[in-house]
């Protein structure tokens, strides 16, 4: 998978973009939190505790698995704003299940964008799976610029 930063910067650029820039937070929380809210638990639980949960998390790491997620996140904010926290948070993670399906991993699809309707995996090979660490001093230069600049903009 890209690693987090460039899935972080996968939702700062855009969000940093919007000219209202309210908001960019959930963007950014969405194209991040698949993988925490996948990766993490597969990690500790079945690494550490030696539970076969791979599964149950792997769930979260599908469009429908986090879009239900997205859905049930966004009852926490007021009701007239639940639909743009939606709308937000599944945008990002479609950012982030985009550059996932992007890389060649293992010899073999591993991400289900279909599930549940399909246990196909997939991907589309066109970047391999550490090349994101190679952009990492590109990726952070572009995100400190789009900082600056839309930090010098809003105090003029």
């Amino acid at each position: 998978m890209p690693d987090l930063f460039t899935h972080f910067v996968s939702g700062y650029i855009p969000g940093e973009s919007n000219p209202k820039g309210r908001n960019d937070a959930l963007l950014v929380t969405g194209a991040v939190l698949p993988d925490i809210l996948s990766r993490i638990p597969q990690i500790v639980f079945g690494n550490f505790m030696g539970l076969n949960v791979t599964n149950f998390f792997g769930a979260l790491h599908t469009p429908a698995g986090f879009g239900l997620f997205c859905y049930l996140l966004a009852h926490f904010f007021p009701a007239d704003g639940r639909k743009k926290v939606f709308t937000l948070l599944f945008a990002g993670s479609l950012l982030h299940f985009i550059l996932d399906l992007m890389q060649a991993q293992f010899n073999q699809g591993v991400y289900m964008p279909f599930f549940p309707f399909s246990f196909k995996t997939t991907q589309w090979g066109i970047f391999h799976y550490n090349d994101s660490l190679y952009l990492f001093p590109v990726l952070l230069a572009i995100t400190i610029f789009t900082y600056w600049r839309r930090r010098v903009k809003t105090k003029l």
